[in-house]
C-alpha cells in the first residue's frame, strides 16, 4: 500500500480534503470536509462518493486527497486569484484615473520581466 493510499485509508469524518476537478480546460481545487467513511468509500457532500483505494469519484473524473496546511494555503490563494481576475475584468478602465492606470502598468511591466 502506497503512502497516498495509507493517507486515504486514515481519513475520517471531519477531515479536510482537496476536491480536484476539471473546469473548462483548467484544473480547479476546493477545500471540502469528509462527511463519512466506509470500508470502501469516502463521502464528501455535495460532491459524492469517492473510492478509498485511489480517491477518484464513482463514475467520474473528480478526485480527492488529504489536505495538508500547504495545500489549504495554495487552494485559498488560487480562489483569491480567480476572484480578483473576475473583479479586474469588470473594471471600466475609462473611468479609472491616469495615475492608477500608470501604477497598474508599472506593476505589469515589473512582473513580465
Amino acid at each position: 500500500m502506497s503512502n497516498f493510499q495509507e493517507q486515504l485509508a486514515e481519513l475520517k469524518a471531519g477531515d479536510a480534503v482537496i476536491f480536484e476537478y476539471g473546469d473548462y480546460g483548467s484544473l480547479r481545487r476546493e477545500i471540502k470536509t469528509v462527511d463519512r467513511v466506509t470500508n470502501a468509500s469516502i463521502f464528501v457532500a455535495p460532491n459524492g462518493r469517492f473510492r478509498k483505494s485511489d480517491g477518484y469519484s464513482m463514475g467520474g473524473t473528480y478526485r480527492i486527497y488529504p489536505a495538508t496546511p500547504e495545500d489549504i494555503e495554495r487552494v485559498n490563494e488560487e480562489a483569491a486569484l480567480r476572484k480578483y481576475r473576475i473583479v479586474l475584468s469588470k473594471i471600466d478602465w475609462k473611468k479609472v484615473s491616469d495615475q492608477v492606470v500608470r501604477s497598474v502598468i508599472a506593476v505589469l511591466r515589473e512582473n513580465n520581466r
